[in-house]
């Protein structure tokens, strides 16, 4: 089987995932990163300020793993030991609701890192007209040709960047959250804030509210 020397230089060129038609999925992608990490660090001021009530400092245990699952669950077990620490005594409604709503936070995170993994682990390239023979493209697409399984996991064409930014937008919604609930719980004469709505799964809105607002699309 002969292949066309001149078909290998253009996929090698059109795989540099610097053309004009990586732009979105590249700036999707990079903002959906910028989103989960900005969440995981809120999550760790929660952690310091439980075990630093106790004496120690909290950012050498938060960092003292690379991954989110198991950070997740160290401040999920030092909320479930805070919580028993109040059990039966004078209920504090308001730490009571402070820690209801890290442990949502913590709930929603939980379901959001399977597609972040679909997401961050999943090949991505643009596909032309030659590549239809193949049932792929024309256009972007999370690439199945060599059967990675989160690839074919990841929704084809716009429906797949929309699954970028409805991840995007999800984990940027819940990073802020963690961020007003800790400084208004901090600051006794502040409310917590109400608990924010996700967006629709799929769906990109085109004027996010406040809580929703996403930068660049």
């Amino acid at each position: 089987m002969s292949i066309n020397p001149g078909w290998i230089l253009r996929f090698n060129r059109e795989q540099s995932f610097t053309g004009p038609e990586y732009r979105s999925y590249a700036l999707a992608i990079g903002q959906a990163s910028m989103a989960w990490n900005y969440l995981h660090e809120e999550l760790g001021v929660i952690f310091t300020m439980h075990v630093v009530n106790a004496g120690y400092d909290g950012s050498d245990i938060w960092y003292a793993t690379n991954f989110d699952r198991p950070r997740r669950a160290l401040l999920k077990a030092a909320i479930q030991s805070a919580q028993k620490a109040t059990h039966n005594a004078d209920i504090d409604t308001r730490r009571e609701r402070y820690h209801d709503e890290i442990m949502w936070v913590l709930a929603e995170a939980e379901r959001l890192e399977d597609l972040r993994n679909t997401i961050f682990h999943s090949p991505i390239r643009y596909f032309d007209e030659d590549d239809e023979r193949f049932g792929l493209g024309p256009g972007m697409s999370a690439d199945t040709s060599k059967g990675n399984p989160r690839a074919k996991r990841l929704l084809k064409g716009a429906l797949g960047l929309s699954q970028i930014r409805w991840f995007r937008d999800s984990a940027t919604i819940l990073g802020r959250h963690t961020h007003s609930t800790y400084w208004s719980y901090s600051l006794i004469e502040q409310s917590l804030p109400s608990r924010p709505k996700l967006p629709n799964r799929g769906h990109k809105s085109g004027r996010p509210s406040r809580n929703r607002r996403s930068h660049a699309e």
